[in-house]
């Protein structure tokens, strides 16, 4: 249906920032309270995952400390081609405070490489957070991810990674995703002013759409978007929520925001998305096994 429309209206349905009030200041406030908070939270950052320079991640742990504390992992977004880990450390404020750590990945951006390259790269990310997370108090048996518009797009292609048969991990390596306005077919994208950047061909963005590769899962997936997203997310959410069907235990949430904004939700102590993170992600796991 994408190759029908024009690039103007391509770019309607998935420009974001167009319907952001003022997408400079916003950032300018993510980026400002990423610091403040980098400067008094207890972290490890800029922790090598791989060998590339931008394999790198930052480790966000719970002030008072726990022995397998249960571990979310936040995958930014910016259309694979816009910035770094560091602008969205604020994210983690919210859930270190409820006894969480929350990994922060950096990767590499088109057009230097691929989403492909981001792809595996995240993976890649995954394979070492299950591995190593234990020595920073983290409990690899309890993963969650949500990611943010690319990043929630990076979060479902986790999701659908063949686990056991490609990297000899549990199918059950992750917990739960949350896609918070997230991105699943990449093909319209082929039409609008991110193909620039992307370069994507016909063949990858079918390969690399979640919604076109969707595999049998048990995690709680649940999919947000924001009520000033433009049309083309809401779109995708509800293709997304067809395509999932009776094969996962999903959920929809509609915000009242916009692509940026939607983030203070995760972030507030009553915040619809931390909560849910906590309540359907985080605490669903028995007793025993979480923080008291």
């Amino acid at each position: 249906m994408s190759n029908a429309l024009s690039r103007e209206d391509v770019d309607r349905l998935y420009r974001a920032i167009d319907q952001v009030e003022n997408p400079a200041e916003a950032m300018k406030d993510f980026i400002a309270r990423s610091r403040r908070y980098r400067e008094t939270a207890q972290a490890d950052l800029d922790v090598p995952y791989g060998y590339h320079i931008d394999e790198k991640l930052d480790i966000f742990k719970p002030v008072d400390g726990n022995c397998a504390a249960p571990v979310h992992i936040f995958i930014h977004g910016g259309y694979w081609y816009q910035f770094g880990k560091s602008e969205w450390s604020f994210i983690a404020e919210g859930l270190t405070a409820a006894g969480v750590i929350v990994v922060i990945p950096q990767y590499s951006l088109c057009p230097n490489v691929g989403i492909g390259e981001i792809v595996q790269q995240m993976r890649s990310m995954l394979c070492w957070v299950r591995d190593n997370i234990a020595r920073y108090g983290g409990d690899p048996e309890q993963i969650s991810i949500s990611g943010h518009s690319a990043g929630g797009h990076l979060a479902m292609e986790l999701l659908f990674t063949d686990w056991l048969g490609s990297y000899e991990l549990p199918e059950d390596t992750i917990k739960g995703v949350l896609s918070i306005s997230g991105l699943y077919d990449l093909l319209p994208l082929r039409v609008s002013y991110v193909q620039e950047h992307l370069g994507l061909s016909e063949s990858d963005a079918v390969r690399l759409s979640p919604l076109l590769n969707v595999r049998p899962t048990e995690a709680s997936v649940t999919l947000a978007v924001a009520t000033n997203d433009p049309a083309g997310f809401h779109d995708q959410l509800d293709h997304m929520v067809n395509a999932l069907g009776r094969r996962t235990s999903e959920q929809v949430i509609h915000l009242r925001a916009d692509h940026l904004s939607i983030l203070n939700e995760l972030v507030r102590s009553d915040g619809a998305l931390l909560k849910h993170v906590l309540s359907h992600m985080v605490h669903m796991w028995p007793a025993s096994r979480r923080r008291d």
